[in-house]
C-alpha cells in the first residue's frame, strides 16, 4: 500500500506525542524494527523486540507512554502513545479507509431475483446472485461471485468477499465483514440412525449473525435444526473454524484457526477458544472463558475459567500433570532398580 504521511500527520492520527527534531519528515512504509527503513514507521509492542531498537534503522518508531529506549538506541524520531499496538491498528485503519476503492452499483453480469431491496451506494459485483426477497443495506459491498438466498437480509456497511455463499433465511447485521469461501447456513449434520441407516433429519433453521462480527475464509456456520445458529455482536472468527447447528456464540469472543463448536453448545461472552480446540455438543461455556490451543471441552466451563488438555481441565492443573509426564521416564527408571 502506497502512502506518504509526515511525522507531525502520523501522530495526530493515533493521539501520540512526537519527540522529534524532524517533524515534517515522510514516512512511506511500515516494518518491523529489524526490518525497518529510514522511510519507515516501526513500533515496539512485544518485549521480544526491544533488544532491535539499539540497531534499527526505522525512520520512527510508536512505543509506549512510559516506555524508555535503551542507552545507545539508534532511534531518533519517537511518537510515544498510551498502546503502541494499538496506535498502529489505528494507523492501519487510518491507511485502509485511504485506499478502498469507492464502488456503487450493480454489475450487468449480476443475477438479481425479485423483490430484493438494495441500500443506496451500494455494489454488487460481477456474477453474484441475489435470490428473491433479499434486503442489502446501504454502502455495502458485494464481491464477485457471491451468492445470497431468498429471504436473507444483510445490514449497512458489510463487506463480502468473493466466493461467500449464504443459504437462504440468514439475518447478517451492520458492518460485518466475511472473507472468501465462507459458507453461512448449510445444513446442519444432523442423522438419526435407523436399522444401520443414516436418516437425514431437516435443518429448516436459519443463521444470524451480530452487528460488528468478522468472519474469515473458509469458516462454516450451519443453519439450526430448528430454531437459530447465532453469532454474537463483535465476535470474529479465524479462517477453517467450524460452528455447527443451534450454536449461540456470545459477544466479542476469539475463534482461533481450526477451531471447532458442535452441535447445540452455547458460548458466552468474551470466550477465547485458541487454535485447534473444541467443544462438545450440548454445552455450556461461561463468559471470560480462555480455552487454550487443542484443548477439547467435554463439559461445562464456569465462568472466568482457563482449560487446557483433552479432555479439558484448570490450565495450572494441566501444567502440573505435564511437569509430572515429563519426569516419567526418569521415574520408570529409578524404578527397575
Amino acid at each position: 500500500m502506497k502512502f506518504s504521511l509526515s511525522l507531525t500527520e502520523i501522530s495526530k492520527i493515533v493521539g501520540g506525542r512526537l519527540e522529534s527534531t524532524e517533524e515534517n519528515k515522510k514516512i512511506s512504509g511500515i516494518a518491523t524494527l529489524p526490518e525497518a527503513g529510514d522511510s519507515d514507521l516501526s513500533f515496539l509492542s512485544n518485549e521480544k523486540y526491544r533488544q532491535y531498537l539499539l540497531t534499527t534503522r526505522a525512520g520512527a518508531v510508536l512505543i509506549g507512554e512510559n516506555d524508555k529506549l535503551p542507552p545507545g538506541s539508534a532511534v531518533k524520531n519517537i511518537i510515544y502513545c498510551s498502546n503502541a499496538r494499538l496506535a498502529l491498528a489505528k494507523l492501519l485503519g487510518y491507511l485502509d479507509e485511504a485506499n478502498k476503492e469507492t464502488r456503487a452499483g450493480i454489475h450487468p453480469t449480476a443475477v438479481i431475483g425479485k423483490n430484493v431491496q438494495i441500500g443506496s451506494e451500494t455494489f454488487v459485483g460481477a456474477l453474484s446472485v441475489i435470490e428473491d426477497n433479499v434486503q442489502i443495506g446501504q454502502r455495502t459491498i458485494i464481491y464477485p461471485r457471491v451468492y445470497i438466498g431468498h429471504n436473507s437480509a444483510i445490514g449497512d456497511n458489510c463487506v463480502i468477499y468473493p466466493g461467500v455463499t449464504i443459504y437462504p433465511e440468514t439475518t447478517i447485521g451492520r458492518q460485518v465483514i466475511i472473507h472468501a469461501g465462507a459458507v453461512i447456513g448449510a445444513d446442519g449434520f444432523g442423522f438419526e440412525t435407523v436399522a444401520g441407516r443414516h436418516q437425514k433429519v431437516p435443518q429448516i433453521g436459519s443463521v444470524e449473525i451480530g452487528d460488528e462480527v468478522e468472519i474469515g475464509a473458509n469458516v462454516c456456520i450451519d443453519r439450526a435444526t430448528f430454531g437459530k445458529t447465532k453469532i454474537g455482536r463483535g465476535t470474529k472468527i479465524d479462517d477453517l473454524v467450524m460452528v455447527a447447528h443451534n450454536v449461540v456464540v456470545g459477544e466479542n469472543c476469539l475463534l482461533v484457526a481450526q477451531t471447532g463448536i458442535a452441535g447445540s453448545s452455547r458460548l458466552g461472552n468474551q470466550v477465547t477458544a485458541a487454535g485447534q480446540s473444541g467443544v462438545a455438543g450440548h454445552i455450556s461455556v461461561g463468559n471470560n472463558v480462555t480455552i487454550t490451543g487443542r484443548a477439547g471441552v467435554i463439559k461445562d466451563v464456569k465462568d472466568g475459567e482457563i482449560v487446557s488438555g483433552f479432555p479439558h481441565r484448570p490450565h495450572r492443573l494441566f501444567l502440573k500433570i505435564q511437569a509430572i509426564l515429563d519426569k516419567l521416564p526418569e521415574l520408570v527408571e529409578k524404578w527397575k532398580r
